[in-house]
């Protein structure tokens, strides 16, 4: 939520705080899970950590990651179109 609006609503498998891994080391939101939940964190130096070892799980880590950057872009792009629209 920013200022208390639900911005985005996740489910199983969606990620979050992606930016952490590619380049921004700030924190841009806060999550609220409501119910009990399994997650998995990385940070940046386990994302390059990984480059060291295995550079093909790396790879396949980093195109889902844009890929989903890339849907994320696009879909973003769409509201801003509809914003503009509206107004």
């Amino acid at each position: 939520m920013v200022n208390d609006i639900e911005v985005a609503l996740l489910g199983k498998g969606d990620l979050f705080g992606e930016m952490v891994l590619l380049k921004d080391p700030i924190r841009h939101a806060d999550i609220f899970v409501p119910a009990q939940a399994s997650l998995l964190v990385l940070d940046y130096k386990d994302i390059f950590r990984l480059f060291e070892q295995n550079n093909k799980l790396f790879s396949l880590v980093m195109l889902n990651l844009s890929r989903m950057l890339a849907t994320r872009l696009k879909d973003a792009g769409g509201k801003i179109k509809d914003l503009s629209i509206d107004n």
